[in-house]
C-alpha cells in the first residue's frame, strides 16, 4: 500500500492552529467563568482552601456553621463551597483563588474558631489551610525549562547529525506538540499539577523518539540509489512509511498503557488524581505520535520544495552561464 503524506503540510497546520485555538478559547472560558484554565473539580483546583472540620453533637442547628465561616471569608473572595455531612460529623470546604494572601485566610480561621467555640451541639475538629494541586509559577517554571532543554537538545543534535533543515523542523515539531497537548489539558479539564506535567515531558521525549525514526529513515532514503531518480517528495514517503509501523506499535502500546492505568485507577483508587494521570498519558501519546508521524513529514516535504524553489534561478543562471561559456569555446574551436 503506497502511503502519501507529503504535500499535505497545509492540512495539517490547519488542524494543528484550530485544535490550539479552540482549546485556548475553551481553557479561557473555564479560566474566567469556572475553576481554572486547566484545572477541574474542588479536589484538584488551582486554589487555596480552607478544611472546616467538626463533629455534630445534639442535633445543632446546621446553618451556625456556614453563617459563621461566611461572614469570616465575606473578604476573600469565595470561589465555590464544597459540603458533605454525616450523622455525626460535616465537612465544608471553602475554596478561593490562589492569589488570596494566606495570612488573611489565617486570620478568618481564627475567627471562626472563636465564633464557633461557643456554639451548642458543635465541636470544631479542625481548621487547615491548604494549597490544592495548583498550577502556580513554579510547576510551569520547572516544566518550562525542562521541555525546552529536551528541545533545543534535540534540535542540536539534528544539526550535527543530518542538517539544518531537520533542525528546525525538530523545533516546530516539538513545539506544536508542547501547544498541542497543554491546550488539550486545558480543554479537557485535566489538572495541570506536578503529576500532569511530567507525564506531558515524557509525552515530549516519545515525541523525540518518533522524531528520530523518521529522520533516519529520511536520512537513509536520502543516501538510497534505488531511490535516485525519486523526486523528493516520493522519498518522503518512502521514508514515512517505512518508519510508521514502528512509531505506531511504540506510541500504540504506551497509548494503551495509559488507558488501563486509567481504568484501574478509576474503579479502584479513592481519588480522581490517578485517573486524570491516565488519561494524561493517553493524550499525550496521540499528541506525540500526530506531531511526529503526521506534521513533521508534511513539513519536511514543503521546506524541501520550499528551498529548491529558492535555490532554482541560482541553479539555472549558473547553468545558463556554463552553457553559454562552452558555446563560446565551441565557437573559438570552429574558427581554429
Amino acid at each position: 500500500m503506497k502511503t502519501k503524506i507529503s504535500g499535505k503540510m497545509i492540512l495539517f497546520t490547519i488542524i494543528s492552529c484550530a485544535v490550539v485555538v479552540i482549546c485556548a478559547v475553551v481553557g479561557c472560558v473555564c479560566h474566567f467563568t469556572g475553576n481554572g484554565f486547566f484545572n477541574f473539580g474542588v479536589e484538584n483546583g488551582s486554589d487555596k482552601t480552607v478544611s472546616v472540620n467538626y463533629y455534630i453533637v445534639d442535633y445543632p442547628n446546621m446553618s451556625d456553621v456556614e453563617d459563621v465561616c461566611e461572614k469570616a471569608f465575606s473578604d476573600q473572595g469565595i470561589s465555590y463551597t464544597y459540603e458533605q455531612t454525616t450523622e455525626n460529623s460535616g465537612h465544608i470546604e471553602y475554596v478561593f483563588p490562589y492569589k488570596t494572601d494566606t495570612d488573611k485566610l489565617d486570620t478568618a480561621v481564627g475567627s471562626i474558631n472563636d465564633g464557633l467555640s461557643g456554639k451548642d451541639g458543635i465541636n470544631l475538629a479542625s481548621l487547615e489551610v491548604a494549597e490544592s494541586m495548583t498550577t502556580n509559577g513554579r510547576t510551569f517554571m520547572f516544566a518550562g525549562i525542562a521541555a525546552a532543554s529536551i528541545i533545543v537538545l534535540q534540535a542540536l543534535y539534528c544539526l550535527i547529525r543530518f542538517k539544518l533543515n531537520m533542525a528546525v523542523l525538530s523545533l516546530v515539531t516539538n513545539v506544536g506538540y508542547v501547544l498541542l497537548a497543554t491546550g488539550l489539558m486545558a480543554a479537557l479539564r485535566i489538572p495541570f499539577g506536578s503529576f500532569a506535567a511530567g507525564v506531558m515531558i515524557f509525552g515530549l521525549l516519545l515525541s523525540v523518539v518518533l522524531n528520530q525514526i523518521f529522520y533516519t529513515d529520511m536520512k537513509s532514503a536520502l543516501r538510497n540509489e534505488d531511490y535516485k531518480e525519486l523526486s523528493f517528495a516520493e522519498k518522503t514517503d518512502r521514508a514515512y512509511a517505512k518508519g510508521l509501523k514502528a512509531s505506531s506499535i511504540l506510541s500504540g502500546s504506551l497509548f494503551v498503557t495509559a488507558g488501563l492505568f486509567a481504568l484501574v485507577m478509576g474503579i479502584f483508587a479513592r481519588t480522581a488524581a490517578y485517573t486524570f494521570l491516565g488519561v494524561a498519558g493517553m493524550l499525550v501519546c496521540l499528541v506525540a505520535f500526530y506531531s511526529s508521524t503526521f506534521f513533521s513529514p508534511a513539513v519536511y516535504s514543503r521546506m524541501e520544495k520550499v528551498k529548491i524553489d529558492i535555490r532554482r534561478p541560482q541553479r539555472d543562471r549558473k547553468e545558463k552561464g556554463s552553457a553559454e561559456s562552452s558555446d563560446v569555446t565551441l565557437e573559438g574551436v570552429e574558427s581554429v
